[in-house]
């Protein structure tokens, strides 16, 4: 790997932790509050916590060339520091939000 490419900024954004089945995945929305930062992280350990910032570690896992078989997966860690102010804007975060709500509603049948 080029020195260049090792010493490159940090990625901004917003980290988001989620429960998915009985793992965890970690995600980073971009600044925009839609797309990603970083590809999404699967099996999410938390490793360390402390003030200047958390380490999680996972697995990128890329989509396969068919629905039956999972692409290549790279085990990765994350170092995270916390800033001042939120990256996203409040306009997609309320949009992703609203199509959450909408998503879990849709899942449950109507009652009579």
């Amino acid at each position: 790997m080029p020195e260049a490419d090792i010493r490159a900024g940090g990625v901004l954004g917003d980290l988001r932790v989620r429960r998915r089945g009985m793992g965890r995945i970690a995600l980073l929305l971009a600044e925009d509050g839609e797309s990603y930062g970083l590809p999404v992280l699967t099996r999410v350990k938390l490793l360390e916590l402390e003030p200047r910032g958390l380490l999680l570690s996972g697995v990128e896992v890329y989509p396969g060339r068919n629905d039956k078989r999972d692409g290549p997966s790279y085990p990765q860690a994350w170092w995270c520091m916390p800033r001042s102010r939120p990256v996203s804007n409040q306009a997609a975060r309320a949009r992703q939000e609203a199509q959450e709500i909408g998503r879990t509603f849709s899942m449950h049948r109507q009652r009579r």
